[in-house]
């Protein structure tokens, strides 16, 4: 807490505040909030920095949750909205918006502390608040984004994993093209072609029952629900300026938490290529949003499989303790026979150790030459070659 106190006027977006100190923040902040009149199932977390254009219409999706029946009960969730450091009318209109939703349980924060300073941070308060929130522990704490909208259904779609066992809920997110340039129209729909055709070739080879299909492979913030025991067991959002939300996924799936990523639990996110946050979405799109240039480099269908291969060898090694499968596997994997001893002792689930040498095999240099990365468009005519052959 030093830097904290002694610098507080120089803390940048990249700067990593204290936990503890941004727990202290959020619980004071709680203590300012009506206590629970309702017992919400749901509390749905937003952090908004100069939101005052889109803002409105994310509450206003909110506020018409419905079910495939009908009225959702409004007391099953939840809206927390976090304006930090805003120079600009945000929290005027959500508060604004609430007056025409008066039956929306719509509670709408505001700070300026230099140490809520990035997209981690807010998070991290938001999602404590929200936790306190919740007194059941199959409750869900559910992240967007203030340039978000959610489908009507989302939150319904949340609510029936109540009790499911699920520690991670991913919801679909599309993207709002009117404003991105045909090029970026493009790569958005191949990448969205990449991940499914890889998703097809993951479960042809072994299926996932506790995550079947249909799926997707989207697991970032504008659309997760983790389980509120859950959340506790991982310590929380990491205050992390760039990729808070990966880390956080990686932290749930290497705890040993069931993962669903859900089809029906859409959102859609706007295409703006001005980021709120350095390095994120936004500004992946901007690339992408000028002329046609050079498509995005994946794995092509040699290197899946021999992914796919490897995973085979752990597993069969997991089922009868054979040391020669398990050097199979590092000979053909690259990785270090201690460091792959050490996987396997460290997670506790098959699950959590594939996701850990998934990792680890995007990172290996060994890997990168012996299969370099190919253009997607590529890419994608092998997959659907090879499971157009092999159906």
């Amino acid at each position: 807490m030093g830097k904290i106190a002694s610098d507080r006027d120089s803390i940048g977006y990249f700067d990593r505040s204290d936990s503890l100190h941004l727990d202290r923040i959020a619980d004071d902040m709680a203590q300012g909030i009506q206590f629970n009149v309702i017992r919400p199932k749901v509390v749905i977390t937003i952090p908004a920095h100069n939101e005052a254009i889109v803002i409105g219409k994310c509450i206003e999706s909110l506020a018409r949750q419905r079910t495939v029946l009908g009225d959702i009960d409004k007391d099953d969730f939840e809206v927390l909205i976090l304006c930090h450091n805003c120079t600009d009318a945000t929290k005027k209109i959500g508060l604004q918006t609430l007056n025409r939703f008066p039956d929306l349980n719509l509670i709408v924060l505001e700070t300026n502390r230099p140490e809520v300073n990035n997209v981690g941070a807010v998070r991290r308060v938001l999602m404590r608040i929200a936790r306190a929130r919740i007194f059941d522990k199959p409750g869900y704490i559910a992240m967007t984004d203030a340039d978000t909208v959610a489908h009507p259904f989302w939150v319904a779609n949340i609510l029936g994993y109540i009790g499911s066992g699920y520690g991670l809920i991913c919801g679909r997110i599309d993207i709002n093209v009117k404003s991105v340039s045909p090029y970026a129209k493009k790569i958005l729909a191949l990448k969205s072609r990449y991940s499914g055709l890889c998703i097809l070739l993951n479960d042809s080879i072994s299926p996932d029952t506790f995550d079947p299909l249909p799926r997707h492979g989207d697991n970032s913030g504008p659309n997760m629900a983790v389980r509120a025991d859950t959340y506790d067991y991982i310590g929380g959002m990491a205050p992390i300026g760039f990729c808070e939300d990966i880390d956080f996924y990686d932290r749930v799936v290497w705890g040993g938490y069931e993962v669903r990523h859900c089809p029906m639990a859409i959102v859609t996110t706007s295409g703006r290529c001005e980021p709120r946050a350095p390095w994120g979405f936004g500004a992946e799109l901007g690339t992408w949003n000028g002329k046609d240039g050079n498509e995005p480099q994946v794995e092509g269908l040699e290197a899946l499989l021999e992914r796919s291969r490897i995973y085979a060898l752990i597993r069969k090694y997991l089922a009868n303790d054979d040391k020669y499968v398990l050097w199979a596997a590092a000979r053909q994997s690259g990785i270090d026979r201690k460091r792959l001893v050490g996987h396997i002792q460290e997670y506790g689930t098959y699950r959590s150790l594939l996701h850990r040498l998934e990792k680890d095999l995007d990172v290996l240099e060994s890997w990168g030459l012996r299969y370099p990365k190919i253009g997607i468009r590529r890419a994608c005519d092998e997959l659907e070659d090879y499971l157009s052959l092999s159906s």
